[in-house]
């Protein structure tokens, strides 16, 4: 069953309220506060922010739906989001999927539950990814930032794969 533009309207409407209370536990637990919310005509976001980390849980309906983001700090800010990749670039913002498919093997089998298309709730979708969040990017949470050199490998061979399409 598609979801009408009338349905988009009405997640978007009430994205922060929702995303806000399926992060609430996640948030207590690594120290995150609410840091910025922003809302357009087609798409809105949470940004949540500890010492180290800012994660920002996103829905883009036309795009991607509900996407997660996850930055290492720079001096207590949030880095500008790399608009081209050069290779020499340090990289401080990855999504939550590529975290879960680098990791995945590692840490048992996972697959995108059927709660994460585009026609399941919000509610759904976004207590699949509190629980990935927890289950995969914990230490990222924590200010541990290993995964992000591996990570930095996987984005600047796609954007290398991507342009020379």
């Amino acid at each position: 069953m598609a979801i009408q533009l009338d349905d988009h309207k009405k997640n978007i409407a009430s994205f922060a309220t929702t995303a806000t209370k399926a992060m609430r536990q996640l948030a207590e637990k690594y120290e995150l506060r609410k840091v910025k919310k922003k809302e357009e005509s087609n798409s809105a976001s949470v940004t949540y922010q500890n010492s180290t980390t800012a994660v920002e849980v996103g829905y883009e309906p036309i795009d991607r739906g509900v996407y997660t983001l996850l930055i290492r700090l720079q001096e207590g800010e949030i880095p500008p989001y790399p608009v081209f990749i050069h290779p020499s670039d340090t990289l401080d913002q990855f999504y939550l999927d590529d975290v879960i498919s680098l990791r995945k093997d590692d840490i048992g089998t996972w697959h995108k539950k059927d709660c994460c298309d585009s026609g399941f709730s919000l509610d759904k979708q976004l207590s699949q990814v509190t629980s990935d969040l927890h289950r995969f990017a914990g230490d990222v949470l924590s200010g541990d930032f290993t995964v992000f050199s591996k990570l930095e490998e996987v984005v600047k061979k796609r954007s290398i794969e991507l342009k020379s399409h």
